[in-house]
């Protein structure tokens, strides 16, 4: 399961998508924004109130649980069995929110997650891993919450990479970044590899 950025449906999402298909994952992508995602080009936003009005347009109970339970049952009814669930920036926050139900979720990830926090490790069910840049608040304790409750959690730290750098904001015409992204999807790789296709 793709959760995107606020971007939305940009090319980046979509070459995730398929490097994962490529592994041999069945991937979903629910649109949650209904075409109607934050403009790449408003972003860093004149106006940051504005941008967090949108946001809780799309709350998690209300909106984004709901159509990722839509994916699911057309992923249930193509034979999925196993399922992960992976997002970014933004989405990040979500799948961290839907790894609460662990009889649904093996695995979650996120790429350059925003807004998770040390309160959110009490719902976190199944292993996680994060995969924050230079940008991101320090994950430790987050990581460290979860750890204490005896779920697996891990991060790897992109140090050298801005905000997004997996998502809309990345440039992979530069071939630094271009590789710093394909490294970290190799790592969704083995991550969703070992908790959903491992015995």
């Amino acid at each position: 399961m793709y959760v995107p950025d606020i971007f939305g449906k940009t090319p980046q999402a979509f070459q995730v998508c398929d490097k994962l298909a490529a592994a041999g994952f069945w991937v979903a992508f629910p649109d949650v924004f209904r075409g109607k995602a934050w403009p790449l080009e408003k972003f860093p936003p004149p106006d940051r109130q504005e941008l967090m009005e949108w946001i809780g347009g799309y709350p998690f109970e209300g909106r984004v649980k709901p159509d990722i339970a839509c994916a699911l049952a057309l992923l249930r009814e193509n034979g999925v069995e196993r399922f992960g669930i992976v997002g970014f920036c933004w989405g990040g926050k979500m799948s961290t929110l839907s790894s609460q139900d662990a009889e649904v979720f093996r695995a979650t990830a996120s790429a350059h997650p925003s807004f998770v926090t040390v309160e959110d490790a009490a719902l976190v069910n199944c292993p996680i891993l994060l995969l924050p840049s230079k940008d991101e608040a320090d994950l430790t304790p987050f990581i460290d919450a979860v750890k204490a409750r005896g779920v697996e959690a891990s991060q790897e730290k992109f140090d050298d990479m801005h905000h997004g750098w997996v998502a809309a904001r990345g440039d992979w015409k530069d071939p630094k970044q271009q590789a710093r992204a394909t490294e970290a999807i190799q790592l969704f790789v083995s991550f969703f590899t070992k908790h959903l296709k491992g015995e």
